[in-house]
């Protein structure tokens, strides 16, 4: 009995065995045709078989103290030219630099969404994210749906009903931050646009008051917060679903996720109550997209809560790191400052009301905005995929390719750029022939290109331009020495590493 047990024991093992090699076998092969079939593009050496370049970027970090992948790949760029291929691991990503080629992928062949990087936002340890919102959804014909349906809520005609809601917030900023202007005291000025931001968007897009700008540990805003690291905290585990000692870690991440979705049903729930009751509601953009959809339509609940999520994390942090660069960007310009104060002054004398008609008279405050996401565009690399085989600069690429165009790179690119290191909004201030500026219009693109170019941009616009305006009309500002105006580390977009650290005072 024991010898016949043993003979079962012994023959599991060797069939496991043999299972477990043929497995490594057979990726080992794919892995080698991999390489063969793009050893011809441009990019550094592989560390090794399996490690790919993992370690050359990180020789790179600690090199020259770079803080983001952003930096290493225009590092590597600059070397390896427009066309350069990175291993992470056994995958490999194809990064575009050249204007005319991000053309050709956003634009003119249109190349989806790879769900392989997408699902990393999507679904974050197996819990549902942002899903099949607007900036995860790769199904370009489900994409194109909601986009249509979306569209109307963000349009300028819609967005200016909002105006005073935009200027009630920046009231609350305002009066907070008199109380701290004595030319002493240190304010973190990132902070502060991250919690203005998510104010505005939960009352612009929901109708809720998360008065984060004075509970700045606010379940809410930590939760959005420990989601937003969490991908790329993916990225450095690739092994996180067998690492037990993360567990707690991942835990805490999916009863965030759990958090902001119940909040959002809950939300949902209400607003869909009144409006079958026929009670007043708020006119924002969630009744908008309950009133606008038909009869018919069968309500996929995950896919509100997706689009609920979507607005929070892709509305509110991009738009308080490009308002904190920007802060940043003008204290160190005298004269910028100068200007946008004298702008702002002159746009609304004794008022400080801003209205929609004062939008477009801020000529200059929309320059140094423009400037400032050139120099650090909120999300430095876009991610599209191969869908048949094709020649880029020369080079085949087979279908399956990761491809992502790099905006952080291409606004530094001395060949699109006079002068690219320097920050000067002029460079925006005319619509003058390429030759004489050296600007390509496909070399910037902080909001993308292309039918999928962000649906927030005239937001982001309206929301930036009332706050700078009303902040430094109000305020006199300067930086704190010896702070590193560098990027957070483990973030899905540039966020400033010291949080712009400024004392303020009464102008």
């Amino acid at each position: 009995m024991a010898s016949a047990i043993y003979g079962v024991v012994y023959f599991l093992v060797i069939s496991l065995c043999l299972t477990l090699f043929t497995l490594v076998l057979c990726f080992v092969v794919y892995l080698h045709h991999k390489h063969k079939t793009l050893d011809h593009i441009p990019g550094p050496k592989r560390d090794g078989f399996f490690w790919g370049n993992i370690k050359e970027m990180e020789r790179l970090k600690k090199a020259y103290g770079y803080s983001s992948g952003a930096e290493i790949l225009n590092h590597l760029c600059r070397e390896y030219g427009p066309v350069m291929v990175l291993w992470v691991f056994h995958i490999p990503i194809v990064y575009i630099s050249d204007a005319e080629l991000t053309k050709k992928v956003l634009i003119t062949s249109n190349y989806p969404k790879d769900s392989w990087a997408y699902d990393k936002l999507a679904y974050i340890f197996g819990e549902r994210f942002l899903g099949k919102g607007l900036v995860t959804e790769t199904d370009h014909e489900k994409w194109k749906e909601k986009r249509l349906a979306l569209n109307p809520a963000f349009h300028r005609k819609y967005l200016k009903e909002f105006m005073e809601q935009f200027n009630a917030s920046c009231d609350v900023l305002l009066a907070k931050l008199a109380k701290l202007a004595d030319g002493k005291t240190e304010v973190s000025m990132a902070d502060e646009f991250n919690r203005i931001t998510l104010d505005i968007i939960g009352k612009v897009a929901f109708g809720i008051d998360l008065n984060a700008i004075h509970e700045p540990d606010s379940p809410f805003s930590s939760a959005i917060k420990e989601s937003l690291i969490a991908p790329i905290w993916c990225f450095a585990h690739p092994l996180h679903a067998i690492e037990f000692t993360t567990y707690g870690y991942q835990n805490s991440v999916i009863a965030a996720i759990h958090f902001l979705r119940d909040t959002g049903k809950k939300i949902i729930d209400e607003r869909k109550k009144a409006i079958l009751n026929g009670d007043e509601v708020p006119t924002d953009i969630l009744s908008y997209i309950l009133k606008s959809m038909d009869e018919d339509t069968v309500l996929d609940y995950e896919e509100l809560l997706d689009h609920f999520v979507t607005f929070f994390i892709a509305g509110q942090e991009t738009t308080s790191a490009m308002l904190a660069f920007m802060l940043a960007e003008v204290g160190k310009h005298p004269e910028v400052e100068e200007r946008l104060v004298e702008e702002a002054e002159d746009v609304l004398g004794a008022r400080q009301f801003i209205t929609y008609e004062d939008l477009g008279k801020l000529n200059y405050t929309g320059l140094v905005m423009k400037e400032t996401l050139r120099l650090h565009p909120s999300v430095p690399s876009f991610s599209r995929v191969i869908n048949k085989d094709d020649e880029l600069a020369g080079h085949f690429i087979p279908a399956g390719t990761l491809i992502n165009p790099l905006p952080y790179v291409l606004h530094r690119n001395p060949k699109y750029w006079n002068d690219p290191d320097k920050f000067d909004p002029e460079r925006f201030s005319a619509q003058r022939d390429e030759e004489d500026t050296g600007f390509h219009r496909y070399a910037y693109f902080p909001f993308s290109l292309g039918p999928r170019h962000c649906i927030g941009q005239m937001f982001a616009e309206f929301e930036g331009k009332v706050l700078i305006a009303r902040f430094v009309k109000s305020f006199k500002f300067k930086l704190v020495p010896g702070q590193d105006f560098g990027y957070e580390d483990l973030k899905t977009t540039l966020s400033p590493k010291d949080r712009i650290r400024c004392t303020l005072t009464l102008r």
